[in-house]
C-alpha cells in the first residue's frame, strides 16, 4: 500500500526540487526518512522518493529507492562531506543514483554516491565522490568509470629500445598502467637534422638529394642537383649547380657555357681554318664563324683572274693556267736574259713554276748595219759596211742569200749609226743610185739632164718646162705669178697649171703651194668660193669671169671678177721610179702654165 510523505518531507522535497536534486534529503513514501545528526540519510520508503537528510557533520545520508523511484543522495554533513546516497531500483524503474556527493563540510569534500542497483526498470546513474581519477584500475572519483580521461597521461617520454624519432613518446594510461607510447613510426629519411628512419643515424644517404633543381645562376649553371647540407645546423636542402661558374669555356652552341649572362660571346670556336666542300684551290680555304649556335665555314678567298704566281687564282683546280685563247698577264712581255749581251739579252717572259722566266728570243748572228750587237759580243756594227749592208739586203729579201750588191765597193757603202748609206760619188763612172735602194746598188745609168731647184730658189714657170728628177723623193720648185693680163677689163681669165698624165705615170707628183709648207686653196686671196686644197693635183685652175659664182665648179674652176694678187709655188716630187728597162729614172716630167 502506498505511503504518503510527511508534511515535512513534502515541503523539503518541494524545496529541494526547486533548487537541486542533489540537495534532496531522504524521504519515504508511506513514512518519513530517518535523519541523524552527522549520520546516514534516512532510508527511503518503498515506492516513495527516498533520501536521507544530510548528516550534520560527517557522512551524507543515503537513501534507497522505493518500488517506483530510487532514493536521492543525502546532503553532506557540516564537517565532513557525507557519502552520496545509494539508489536502489524500484520494481518499475531503477533507482536514481545519488546525483552528487554530499555537499562538503568545512573540512573535507563528500564522496560521490554509488549508482542505484538496477530494478526491473532503468538503471540509475552513478554519483561522484569528488576525488581525482588515477591510473590504477579503480573508480577513484566514484563516477562509475575506471581510469577514464587517460589519468596521468600526456607527458613526454622516451620509448625503450627505440632510436631517433621512434624513441619520442607520450605517457598514456593503458590497462591501468602508465605506459610510454611512441609518437612516431619509422619513416623515410628527410633532410631535417632528425633520425627519421630510426636507425641511429641522422640524414644519412643524402636524403632529398639528387633531384633536379634551379640554382638561380646564369646559363648552364642554372641547372643543379639537390643535396642535403649537413655542415650547418639545422641541416637543409641546397641546390648545387651542375657546372660551377667560370669552370667551363664558352662553346658555339647557343648556350651560356661560362655562365656570365651571354651566349656564344666572343665568337667561340671561330677564326679557325676550315675547308669548304665543293670548292677548289684557295677558294676552299675558309674561316670558322659562330652563327646561331653553329660553327660555319665561311669563304675568305674568291675567284679572280689567273696570275703567274703558283696559285689557283680562278679556283678551277689548275695552277697558272690562262683561259682559252688568252695568256697570263706578263707572259710574252719583253725581258732581259741574265748574263747575255747585245741582241742575245732580248727575251720574252714565260710562266714556269709559279714565276716568270726570261727566254731568249734571239740567237747570235753575223753583224748587220742596224745599230745593234747582232753577234752578242758587246760591240755594235763592228764588221765592214759592205758585209753588214749586204746581210741587211738578204734579211729584207731584196737579195738572194749569198748574192752581192751590184756596182758597189767597200768605199761606196757606209754604215752610219745603223743606217746603210750609198755614197753617190763613189758609184762607178756612168752609174747612179737613182731609186735610193741600197740593195740594187748603183742601178741606173747617169741621165743626160736633170732639173732640181729649191723652195728658196724656185724656177719661174711661164710656159712649158720639161725636166728630170733622177733621185727618189727628189724635188723641183717653180713659181707662178698670178697677174691678170688685162685687169681693167671684165674679161674671162683662166690661169691653169697642168702636170701631164705621162709625168704622173713616170712617178711624178704636183702640189700647188701658197708657201713652202702650206698647200694653196682655191680661190686665192681676193677670190671667193669653196676652198680646194692644191695637194697631189694633175691640174690646178681658176676661172675668173664677169659673173661671180657662189662656189667652185667641177674641175677646181672658180669664177670671180676681181683681180687676184700674188703668186703660187708648184712642187714636183719624184715619188717612185716605176718600170724596168733602160734608165727608167731618166723619164721626164712636163709642167705647163697657161692663162
Amino acid at each position: 500500500m502506498a505511503r504518503r510523505l510527511s508534511t515535512t518531507c513534502r515541503l523539503f522535497v518541494a524545496t529541494v526540487l526547486l533548487s537541486s536534486v542533489a540537495g534532496l534529503v531522504g524521504c519515504a513514501s508511506g513514512g518519513e526518512a530517518e535523519t541523524t545528526s552527522g549520520g546516514n540519510g534516512g532510508k527511503g520508503g518503498n515506492g516513495g522518493v527516498g533520501g536521507g537528510s544530510a548528516g550534520s557533520s560527517s557522512t551524507a545520508g543515503s537513501s534507497f529507492g522505493g518500488s517506483d523511484v530510487g532514493g536521492f543522495a543525502g546532503a553532506g554533513g557540516d564537517s565532513t562531506g557525507g557519502m552520496g546516497g545509494v539508489g536502489v531500483g524500484g520494481s518499475d524503474v531503477g533507482g536514481a543514483g545519488g546525483a552528487t556527493g554530499g555537499s562538503g563540510g568545512s573540512a573535507t569534500a563528500g564522496t560521490g554516491g554509488m549508482a542505484g542497483s538496477a530494478g526491473s526498470g532503468t538503471a540509475g546513474t552513478g554519483g561522484s565522490t569528488g576525488n581525482p581519477e588515477v591510473c590504477d584500475g579503480l573508480d577513484n572519483n566514484g563516477n562509475g568509470q575506471i581510469d577514464e580521461g587517460d589519468p596521468g597521461g600526456g607527458a613526454a617520454c622516451t620509448v625503450a629500445g627505440e632510436q631517433g624519432e621512434c624513441a619520442k613518446g607520450t605517457l598514456h594510461c593503458v590497462a591501468s598502467q602508465l605506459r610510454c607510447q611512441a609518437d612516431n613510426s619509422a619513416a623515410p629519411e628527410v633532410c631535417d637534422d632528425l633520425d627519421n628512419d630510426c636507425d641511429g643515424q641522422v640524414d644519412e644517404g643524402n636524403p632529398e638529394g639528387a633531384q633536379a633543381c634551379s640554382t638561380g645562376l646564369d646559363g648552364i649553371c642554372s641547372l643543379g642537383e639537390t643535396r642535403c647540407d649537413t655542415t650547418g645546423s639545422p641541416h637543409r636542402v641546397v641546390c648545387d649547380p651542375n657546372v660551377t661558374p667560370g669552370t667551363q669555356m664558352e662553346s658555339c652552341n647557343s648556350l651560356d657555357d661560362d655562365c656570365d649572362g651571354a651566349a656564344d660571346e666572343g665568337n667561340p670556336g671561330g677564326n679557325q681554318a676550315c675547308t669548304i666542300s665543293g670548292l677548289q684551290g684557295p677558294c676552299r680555304n675558309g674561316t670558322t664563324n659562330c652563327v646561331a649556335g653553329q660553327l660555319n665555314c665561311e669563304q675568305q678567298v674568291f675567284s679572280t683572274s689567273e696570275l703567274c704566281d703558283g696559285i689557283d687564282n680562278d679556283c678551277d683546280g689548275a695552277l697558272d693556267n690562262a683561259p682559252s685563247g688568252q695568256t697570263l698577264p706578263g707572259v710574252g712581255d719583253a725581258c732581259s736574259v741574265s748574263g747575255a749581251q747585245g741582241q742575245c739579252a732580248i727575251g720574252t717572259q714565260s710562266c714556269v713554276g709559279g714565276g716568270f722566266q726570261c727566254n731568249a728570243t734571239y740567237s747570235s748572228r753575223q753583224e748587220r748595219c742596224d745599230g745593234k750587237d747582232d753577234s752578242c759580243n758587246g760591240q755594235i756594227d763592228e764588221d765592214s759596211a759592205l758585209n753588214m749592208c749586204t746581210r741587211n739586203c738578204w734579211d729584207l729579201g731584196l737579195l738572194a742569200q749569198g748574192q752581192a750588191i751590184p756596182n758597189v765597193t767597200s768605199t761606196t757603202l757606209q754604215c752610219n749609226v745603223g743606217v746603210c748609206e750609198l755614197n753617190q760619188s763613189s758609184c762607178p763612172a756612168g752609174r747612179a743610185d737613182s731609186n735610193g735602194n741600197i740593195c740594187d746598188g748603183c742601178e741606173s745609168t747617169v741621165c743626160n739632164s736633170s732639173h732640181t731647184s729649191t723652195c728658196g730658189s724656185p724656177t719661174i714657170l711661164s710656159g712649158t718646162v720639161n725636166g728630170q728628177i733622177v733621185t727618189l723623193n727628189g724635188e723641183a720648185y717653180f713659181i707662178v705669178s698670178l697677174n691678170k693680163p688685162n685687169p681693167a677689163t671684165n674679161q674671162s681669165w683662166n690661169p691653169t697649171i697642168t702636170l701631164s698624165a705621162a709625168s704622173k705615170s713616170n712617178g711624178y707628183r704636183m702640189d700647188v703651194m701658197s708657201s713652202c709648207s702650206a698647200a694653196a686653196t682655191c680661190p686665192v686671196s681676193g677670190g671667193s668660193g669653196t676652198s680646194t686644197n692644191g695637194s697631189n693635183k694633175t691640174q690646178w685652175s681658176m676661172n675668173y669671169g664677169a659673173i661671180r659664182q657662189s662656189n667652185c665648179g667641177l674641175g677646181n674652176h672658180c669664177t670671180d671678177n676681181s683681180t687676184p694678187p700674188g703668186s703660187v709655188l708648184v712642187k714636183i716630187t719624184r715619188t717612185s721610179i716605176p718600170g724596168s728597162g733602160a734608165n727608167p729614172e731618166c723619164a721626164q716630167f712636163t709642167l705647163t702654165f697657161s692663162q
